[in-house]
């Protein structure tokens, strides 16, 4: 019987299977797109926001939704959608915002996503068609007054209550 030669004293180097190194990749890669998340929704909460700062949200809100693209989900990828159209909006880019924005409510109509994330998806719409200056805004904002009635988590509707609020009732 061969016993292999192993030093106690050195810690055993375990080589990287590929499946590790994958699953290592996808960790990393989802916790880039959570924080580059978070740094958008950090600066777009702001009450003002300087062009460098609308500009830095549009960066982080980009970054993320390409994180997302290859490991996330529908649901992330809507998210992901709604930001990146809040952070077009700030940076005057409403219309751009707007075609994302219906792109996005088509693909989670589509997938039967959850109540609260259609609603903010309209939320999101709403915004983008005030800072366009589109005629379907009233419209689309008493839509979205329903799909935030309708949500049936009181907690997500508090929340999507909160994003609405500070748009103006047509």
């Amino acid at each position: 019987m061969t016993i292999a030669n192993v030093d106690p004293k050195k810690p055993r180097q375990l080589k990287k299977t590929k499946e590790l190194v994958m699953s290592d990749s996808v960790e990393i890669r989802r916790m880039l797109a959570i924080s580059a998340y978070n740094n958008a929704s950090d600066i777009l909460d702001r009450s003002e926001l300087s062009e460098e700062d609308a500009y830095r949200a549009l960066c982080e809100a980009l970054a993320s939704r390409a994180l997302w693209e290859p490991i996330g989900n529908a649901m992330n990828l809507l998210i992901g959608d709604w930001q990146v159209a809040r952070a077009l909006t700030v940076n005057g880019m409403a219309e751009d915002a707007v075609t994302l924005i219906e792109s996005a409510i088509a693909r989670a109509i589509e997938n039967a996503i959850d109540d609260w994330l259609i609603a903010s998806l309209h939320e999101g719409y709403s915004r983008a068609l005030l800072n366009a200056d589109d005629e379907r805004y009233g419209d689309v904002y008493m839509v979205t007054v329903q799909l935030i009635a309708g949500i049936s988590d009181l907690e997500d509707r508090s929340i999507i209550e909160s994003q609405f609020a500070d748009l103006p009732m047509p």
